[in-house]
């Protein structure tokens, strides 16, 4: 076996160790306040097309959270969950990890640590990537990241998330919110 076809194999079983880790993300749910569910978004029976309410606008005030867990080894699964504080309906892009979504780690001196995780290449984002969060909404997504996704040592690092679509390429047929959100929590590494 040649070179070229062995780094070739060892390419395609890592993407597929990877993927089928669910290092990319794993599942969005959107959450409301109360006990009614809220249909986001409707699709067209004759074209197949995603249609917005009239009301969602590119404008709003959203937070962001992260929840992660204290101790991590390894594998670990983080939550970002993304809340319309404001008053009005806002159209946003899903949290999609390393598109809309970025996890930094920062040791105890305050410096980033080298990223050398998977990089998902998929663009411009579509319609089926944008969500409607009415007031008082969230948007609860799951992720699991890797301890070697960075070089790390056994002790405390932060972890922080930031969700920003600023220049994000997105072919919608509505404008979607454009901003920085950031989030941080201090995760130990090393723990069984």
């Amino acid at each position: 076996m040649g070179p070229t076809l062995r780094k070739s194999l060892m390419v395609f079983s890592l993407l597929l160790i990877i993927l089928s880790s669910g290092c990319i993300g794993e599942k969005t749910t959107p959450t409301t306040p109360s006990t009614t569910s809220t249909s986001t978004m409707a699709t067209s029976s004759s074209s197949g097309r995603i249609t917005f309410p009239e009301d969602a606008s590119p404008f709003g005030n959203l937070s962001l959270e992260l929840k992660a867990p204290d101790c991590a080894f390894r594998w670990f699964k983080v939550t970002v969950i993304i809340t319309n504080v404001g008053n009005n309906t806002v159209l946003i892009l899903r949290p999609i990890n390393m598109i809309t979504l970025y996890f930094g780690l920062y040791d105890e001196n305050g410096s980033e640590l080298k990223y050398r995780g998977p990089v998902p290449t998929y663009l411009p984002l579509k319609d089926q990537d944008a969500v409607v969060l009415k007031a008082g909404n969230s948007l609860k997504r799951t992720f699991t990241l890797n301890t070697h996704f960075w070089t790390t040592e056994n002790g405390t690092y932060t972890l922080v998330a930031l969700y920003d679509t600023r220049n994000v390429k997105a072919e919608t047929s509505r404008a979607v919110w454009r901003g920085l959100l950031e989030a941080r929590v201090n995760v130990t590494f090393g723990c069984d």
